[in-house]
């Protein structure tokens, strides 16, 4: 073997892992969100979807990340909400749920957009928020995401990590916090 051909064995054996490297640097980002996703998929498909929803529900409340929500007291007094979280993920999730439907439900009344005799159903309750007042239309998108995370967590086979009920608890409590300073609009 000449010097040539061993200086070309070398090139050729150590270009596929500097490549790697060199990929790895400059796409480093987009790998991190990645691999994330990717972290997930243990938990079957469903919960892949579960937490891709959820990125994109993120995504749609920019305020999110400023505003971090209070410590709101849990229907259960004898039980915290990350005690909760801990022990069933979907528990808190359909709980979460739960606290968004009432806030709707008691905004209805306190704007007086809610007859007594009225069934409540929170989807046609927020389209009716949505239609009465000045929230942005952003607010139901939120809000269609958050119906079918807990439609997703609700089913027998999801698999919810802490992190994710973290999240979506966040999310509701920044919808309920959106939903309560919503005021009626002005008619011209």
């Amino acid at each position: 073997m000449d010097l040539k051909t061993f200086i070309a064995n070398i090139i050729d054996s150590a270009i596929w892992p500097v490549f790697l490297i060199a990929l790895l640097i400059i796409f480093r980002k987009p790998l991190r969100k990645l691999l994330g996703r990717i972290a997930s998929l243990t938990f079957k498909d469903v919960a892949v979807e579960f937490s891709e929803e959820l990125a994109q529900l993120n995504d749609l409340n920019p305020g999110l990340e400023s505003k971090k929500p209070e410590k709101k007291s849990s229907p259960l007094k004898q039980v915290s909400l990350d005690e909760i979280v801990r022990e069933s993920p979907k528990a808190a999730i359909l709980m979460g749920w739960n606290q968004l439907a009432d806030s709707i439900s008691s905004n209805l009344r306190r704007l007086n957009l809610r007859s007594e005799t009225m069934l409540f159903d929170s989807v046609s309750g927020m389209g009716k928020l949505i239609r009465n007042t000045e929230l942005e239309s952003v607010t139901s998108l939120v809000f269609h995401k958050l119906y079918n995370l807990k439609n997703m967590a609700s089913s027998e086979n999801a698999k919810i990590s802490e992190t994710d009920a973290k999240d979506y608890l966040n999310n509701v409590s920044y919808l309920i916090d959106k939903i309560s300073r919503a005021k009626l609009k002005l008619n011209d």
